[in-house]
């Protein structure tokens, strides 16, 4: 029997179009979103930035001198920081730019270094030389370097560690339908209603809610070029039914995580890899 649901009684507290296809997206502590979009076809990267609880673009269109290999390292304290890579097609950041998340403004750039972790008042990177690491503290507001020793660096991570234990993002399992709870996987098999998914979905467990997203075979998939339809849903546990669920994308040429993330009492999660959108979860209305 499939879960009951009728129409979404949910609404979406914004939606944000952007210019590109959304890659990656993160939240500071000052409810500022920032978002990094492609363009396949152009080769070019560029970084946007919303206001989290209203949807409202506060900056966008953001290039740097390299146009492609380039991308989100973290935001924090109302700094994003962003990194270019050692070489292309390495995994290997190299280079530190610091934005001003509400502005896009750069405020400094340090190209040798890479980054490690942002604590306090400071960045910690490290630069590679030919027979060793050293270890480097930035200021986070003028960019100016001074260098550290490997002891004080390994404790100033340590508590930077300790300090960041409670996210202020929830970022969803990834799974399959054999590997859920059984509670949880009696929900999807609900909504999936005899109909064969295509092995990943994630979830996040919130206790009075479920947010849950899955694969199934799309209308124009073929053996030869296999698409998949990418539906999320909002299941409310008390009540026993959908609140929300939403095709997230009709042809996707392949199964990607980090489709949603829960930040602030909103869920945000992307449509047709344009359209950025957040909607209030109900577990939070109600509280």
């Amino acid at each position: 029997m499939k879960i009951p649901f009728r129409k979404n009684r949910l609404t979406p507290a914004w939606t944000y179009r952007a210019s590109g296809i959304i890659w990656r997206l993160l939240v500071d502590a000052r409810d500022t979103l920032v978002g990094e979009t492609r363009d396949q076809e152009q080769k070019t990267a560029s970084f946007f930035a919303v206001d989290a609880a209203t949807g409202r673009e506060l900056w966008s269109g953001l290039l740097l001198e390299e146009p492609w290999w380039i991308g989100i390292e973290a935001v924090e304290e109302g700094i994003l920081f962003l990194h270019a890579y050692e070489q292309p097609n390495l995994p290997a950041h190299q280079g530190i730019w610091a934005v001003d998340a509400r502005t896009g403004t750069i405020l400094w750039n340090t190209p040798e270094v890479a980054f490690l972790f942002s604590s306090g008042e400071y960045v910690y990177a490290q630069k590679s030389l030919f027979d060793r690491r050293v270890f480097v503290r930035i200021n986070r507001a003028t960019g100016e370097p001074s260098d550290i020793d490997h002891e004080t660096i390994q404790n100033v991570r340590q508590e930077a560690i300790d300090r960041t234990v409670d996210q202020t993002s929830v970022f969803p399992v990834v799974t399959d339908l054999p590997h859920l709870s059984a509670d949880i996987g009696e929900i999807v098999r609900q909504e999936l209603a005899g109909r064969e998914g295509s092995g990943m979905m994630e979830h996040i467990d919130l206790g009075k809610t479920l947010l849950f997203s899955y694969y199934l075979p799309g209308a124009s998939s073929t053996p030869e070029r296999p698409l998949f339809e990418n539906t999320f849903c909002i299941y409310a546990r008390s009540e026993r039914t959908l609140f929300y669920r939403e095709v997230l994308e009709h042809g996707a040429t392949a199964m990607l995580p980090g489709t949603f993330f829960v930040n602030g009492g909103r869920v945000y999660f992307v449509k047709d890899r344009r359209h950025l959108v957040a909607v209030r979860l109900p577990e939070e209305e109600d509280s």
